[in-house]
């Protein structure tokens, strides 16, 4: 008995692996990237599910191209990109890592309300070494920047559950 529209549209399911040029570590980004070709050239380039590309740096977030079953033609793309080391030019230090959080929550939120139009279930593969953290000694949060922080990942967590998005996180390095 073929499938309703609605029953095959909940059973669809995408990969979509996000190269962060953004959080990456120069060792990472000469490790990472290139490691990504070889997984989609597996089994000839045949993938099993649909699969996508985002290149994400600091002053853009590229998708390469729509969904493919074709690991070859997604491996094409990911060639033909200018990622890389040049990509980063921004600050350094707690305000460069605070700068870096913003634009990788914002990259993530645009991906949740983007992929909540498409149908079906997405697993999100973010390629990074990590964002970075602010515990420690020197961080103190005050009472109201811990719950405008906490409404934050509430509603991040809400978005992502809404579109249907799994996300996982690899780090190239291990």
């Amino acid at each position: 008995m073929p499938l309703r529209e609605p029953e095959r549209e909940r059973s669809c399911v995408q990969a979509i692996f996000v190269v962060d040029a953004v959080n990456m570590s120069l060792r990472g980004l000469q490790y990472g990237p290139p490691q990504l070709p070889k997984f989609l050239r597996q089994d000839g380039g045949r993938l099993p599910m649909p699969t996508s590309l985002v290149l994400f740096a600091d002053t853009s977030s590229q998708v390469r191209p729509v969904p493919s079953r074709d690991g070859n033609a997604l491996t094409a793309a990911l060639d033909s990109s200018q990622l890389g080391p040049g990509a980063m030019t921004r600050s350094q230090g707690f305000y460069g890592a605070a700068e870096r959080v913003q634009i990788s929550l914002r990259m993530l939120e645009n991906r949740a309300r983007y992929e909540a139009t498409q149908p079906g279930r997405k697993l999100l593969i973010w390629l990074s070494s990590g964002w970075p953290s602010f515990s420690g000694s020197e961080v103190e949060l005050t009472a109201k920047e811990q719950a405008t922080l906490f409404r934050s990942v509430v509603v991040l967590s809400t978005e992502l559950r809404e579109a249907r998005i799994t996300l996982y996180s690899i780090d190239p390095l291990g």
